[in-house]
């Protein structure tokens, strides 16, 4: 389970990572927009800024775009646009099977409940067995007692015999 979480989450951040790089190739490929509203400063701030952002996200982009489509030299947009929507699509598709593949709690839930209603049954038939087999021990242990009973009286009566029989004899 821990490991189909690991999964499910490496491919959330591959997931992102994806999101990410499209939006730097969108904004790699997209002409500046300026706003009437800000002050000539501010656009030059607002260009500055986004021309920084630009770079690293492009420089991810293309490194990425690099390594999985060697034909790519981050002039063709629309073809690396593809490549985003295909990997965006395929890794959503991974995540959509690891959750299906997670186990579903109210049924391991239900299982488990299931499961131990089986051992309290079998914990209840052991029960019975060993009270029997106790049962039936110390009947046999009873018998025990009184055979062994008997075999010392035996012993005693022989032993008596015995010794009567020596003394018959050394009388003689």
């Amino acid at each position: 389970m821990a490991d189909r979480l690991s999964q499910l989450q490496d491919a959330v951040n591959q997931l992102a990572q994806h999101l990410c790089d499209s939006v730097g190739v969108l904004q790699q490929s997209a002409p500046l927009s300026y706003f009437d509203e800000f002050e000539s400063h501010d656009r030059g701030l607002l260009s500055i800024q986004w021309m920084q952002t630009n770079q690293i996200l492009y420089s991810n982009t293309v490194s990425y775009l690099a390594v999985h489509n060697p034909t790519t030299n981050g002039e063709n947009v629309e073809n690396n646009l593809d490549v985003f929507a295909t990997l965006i699509t395929r890794t959503a598709q991974d995540i959509d099977y690891i959750i299906t593949s997670l186990p579903d709690i109210r049924v391991s839930q239900q299982n488990q409940e299931k499961a131990i209603e089986r051992l309290q049954e079998e914990n209840a038939q052991a029960r019975q067995q060993l009270v029997e087999a106790i049962t039936r021990a110390e009947g046999v242990l009873l018998k025990v007692k009184q055979i062994k009973n008997q075999v010392a009286a035996a012993q005693l009566e022989i032993d008596k015999r015995v010794n009567c029989n020596e003394r018959i004899e050394i009388g003689q």
